[in-house]
């Protein structure tokens, strides 16, 4: 998968990404990993561009009207210019889809990560020089989704981002 991303008719980033995603069935449930490879090129700013490794595993449990899913998420960045920009990631995701009728459902989603910088900012940051970023962020969405058409789907949802760092 590849992404360009321009403002006006300058490019701003690219950013290109292989997945491989394995699964394996038992009945009702299902174990679910999932290998992504993604480099992101910033053309205004080379200390953005990185490398990342991310590795999910997870189960789900379906039924004809419910389904639950969860996933254990692990993820590192390398960056060739600046280490400080680059982070380790260990994350949690849940999530649970309930159909009412054969055109309507219910969904939650609950995303919980915590990033652990990998190095200090340098010295000449006049905000954070010297200080290793540390940042944790939880997302939540309740919704519900109703289909109009085979084509078209109208969702309602309600969600929560809270970020902290320090």
């Amino acid at each position: 998968k590849a992404n360009w991303y321009w403002l006006g008719d300058q490019l701003l980033q690219r950013e290109t990404s292989l997945l491989t995603d394995w699964r394996y069935p038992l009945g009702n449930w299902q174990l679910k990993s999932a290998l992504t490879l993604r480099s992101q090129d910033n053309a205004l700013n080379n200390e953005l561009d990185l490398m990342q490794a991310e590795f999910q595993f997870g189960a789900g449990y379906g039924t004809p009207s419910y389904s639950l899913q969860a996933a254990l998420v692990v993820a590192t960045d390398s960056a060739a210019r600046a280490d400080y920009q680059a982070r380790d990631t260990l994350g949690l995701n849940l999530n649970g889809q309930y159909l009412l009728d054969l055109t309507s459902s219910l969904y939650c989603n609950l995303m919980v990560r915590d990033y652990q910088f990998q190095a200090e900012f340098p010295a000449e940051n006049a905000f954070a020089a010297g200080q290793t970023r540390d940042e944790q962020m939880t997302q939540i969405s309740f919704g519900y989704g109703r289909t109009l058409q085979s084509w078209l789907t109208l969702y309602a949802q309600v969600s929560y981002i809270g970020y902290q760092s320090n």
